[in-house]
């Protein structure tokens, strides 16, 4: 079963004692182009998915992390890996702790955010993220706060929206695939594979699936929302088929868990809300029929009233 695996999520490294249960498998040249490449997106991402989440054989690793990546202002990074501004958000589900009653569906995933460049881009950043706090780094220390959030000695699989752009940031930061990373999900192609649709944007995907989001654009919440996907994908994907049916209501809960709302915003719905209860619109809702019909009628008759003048002032 995990050479079955292997071979539709090849690993990344030739032999790596460190990581349990190491198939063993040469890679070939054009699955690394280097020591330490970016990995390859698996021409089998949805096969490899459902294996991974217990929906397909074989069963499922229970020491594997999916971690969700997204960069933004991502040309920043590639032209000058220690310079301007940008951020990185990262979105982790253990999938061991699915099992686990003991930590509820809106915890399993831990979502993270760092930001640096100038002030006024890390304050937007801090004010857009919804999942705790925005942590300000220096450029410098950038790739040590990436790595502190990925799991070790354990199967580690990123997930991303068009991740090429994403896994080629960390390459420009130095960042360690050999070793570190078994394989990639690009929810794009594998939303190729579900939906009748080809090449959706984050956002068309979010609605297709119904996901809640808010706040795109923002590095740990485009991360997170990514994630939640995902798992929405594998849901929809498996849909009217008799499998593994706790599991996939485990998946959907956890997509599905609601989103924090920040405090500003909170306080904005609330405004919003006192205005329309003061609107004639919300009043309306409450009157009966005959103050209704009365209202029509006043608002037929000053219609007429305005149709008259209007023919009367022509000469």
């Amino acid at each position: 079963m995990e050479a079955h695996i292997a071979t539709l999520l090849p690993p990344l490294s030739i032999d790596n004692p460190d990581r349990p249960n190491s198939p063993n498998k040469v890679q070939s040249t054009d699955e690394l182009l280097g020591s330490n490449e970016a990995p390859k997106i698996s021409r089998n991402n949805l096969q490899a998915l459902l294996c991974l989440l217990g929906l397909s054989t074989p069963l499922p690793r229970c020491e594997s992390v999916l971690v969700g990546i997204d960069f933004e202002n991502i040309s920043n990074i590639k032209d000058d890996p220690v310079g301007r501004d940008y951020q990185v958000g990262l979105a982790v589900l253990d999938l061991k702790h699915l099992a686990s009653s003991a930590i509820p569906p809106q915890k399993l995933i831990s979502t993270y955010n760092f930001v640096t460049g100038s002030s006024k881009y890390c304050q937007k950043a801090k004010r857009k993220y919804l999942f705790g706090e925005t942590l300000i780094v220096s450029r410098a220390n950038m790739l040590a706060n990436i790595q502190n959030c990925i799991p070790q000695k354990q199967y580690v699989y990123f997930v991303g929206h068009d991740i090429r752009h994403d896994l080629h940031a960390l390459y420009k930061l130095k960042f360690k695939f050999k070793g570190s990373v078994f394989g990639v999900f690009d929810t794009m192609k594998i939303a190729g594979e579900v939906l009748p649709y080809f090449s959706l944007s984050l956002l068309e995907l979010l609605l297709e699936l119904g996901c809640p989001f808010d706040r795109l654009h923002n590095g740990g919440n485009d991360a997170n929302f990514t994630l939640r996907a995902l798992l929405l994908l594998a849901v929809r994907h498996c849909n009217n088929q008799l499998i593994a049916e706790e599991r996939l209501a485990t998946f959907e809960e956890i997509a599905s868990t609601p989103i924090p709302v920040l405090a500003k915003d909170g306080r904005v719905a609330k405004k919003k809300e006192k205005r329309y209860r003061k609107s004639r619109k919300y009043q309306s809702k409450s009157w009966s029929s005959e103050k209704q019909e009365e209202i029509r009628a006043e608002r037929a008759a000053r219609r007429l009233e305005e149709i008259g003048e209007c023919r009367g002032g022509i000469t």
